[in-house]
């Protein structure tokens, strides 16, 4: 805390080597930033990058990031992202954690027939941290898997950016809103396991839908104004050209 492969499987009894947010490969990513090979027509573009970690978010991205929050890597990153890409203080993970519990409480039935009733467990489980408890790593957030009760919840457009791939999460039980734009939220897993809210700005790549979406999805418009730029997306990602940054830290 989405080509297809082979579902990941995890020890959940062997704690990760890493030390911040643990993100399950729950539903299937392809790798998508792996350089093409070049040819005649491959051109690319360098320019100077003064925003940290831009290094680390995906290629595709980077020339649309104006900022990237770094939230402190406690084992509570996923969470307190989230609280920050919907406009709240970070510090407000625990509010989050309680109303991802609630979701999954108030659609059980429905979460059940997405991921299977012991992966939902294993998700709830994630998400329930006992009070004072620390957030080790069996407490960290599980992307994608957690990101359609994300989107759900607070009926919002979630994009997922990672090096092992891209996903993006539409709510799945409302209507989009007629009278005013679609809150974008943009989160990204960064060195593994640590997860950091990005801005992107002007007329930015959106990944694909996750497919799991057409099954369980209530209304399919939700995805008409994203259209153009899942293609953009699709097209970049086939494309040979490639971006260059120089950080000048």
């Amino acid at each position: 805390m989405g080509g297809v492969t082979k579902k990941a499987s995890m020890n959940r009894q062997q704690e990760p080597a890493r030390h911040s947010s643990y993100a399950k490969d729950g539903f299937s990513i392809p790798d998508l930033n792996q350089e093409p090979a070049r040819h005649g027509s491959y051109v690319h573009q360098t320019f100077f990058s003064p925003i940290p970690l831009l290094d680390k978010i995906p290629e595709m991205f980077r020339p649309y990031v104006t900022n990237i929050h770094n939230v402190e890597d406690d084992g509570n990153c996923g969470f307190r992202s989230v609280a920050s890409t919907l406009g709240f203080h970070e510090d407000r993970w625990p509010q989050i954690r309680m109303e991802l519990l609630d979701e999954i409480l108030m659609h059980k039935e429905i979460y059940i027939e997405m991921f299977g009733e012991s992966e939902l467990f294993k998700i709830y489980e994630a998400i329930n941290l006992p009070p004072n408890a620390k957030a080790v790593w069996k407490y960290w957030m599980i992307m994608p898997d957690m990101g359609y009760l994300i989107s759900s919840r607070y009926n919002v457009v979630l994009l997922f950016l990672s090096n092992e791939g891209h996903t993006t999460c539409l709510p799945l039980w409302t209507s989009p809103p007629e009278s005013q734009q679609h809150v974008i939220c943009v989160i990204a897993r960064i060195n593994g396991n640590h997860f950091v809210k990005v801005d992107l700005h002007g007329y930015y790549p959106i990944p694909p839908t996750h497919p799991q979406r057409n099954t369980y999805k209530y209304d399919g418009e939700w995805e008409s104004p994203y259209k153009n730029q899942q293609d953009i997306y699709i097209q970049r990602r086939h494309s040979n050209y490639k971006y260059y940054f120089v950080d000048l830290d």
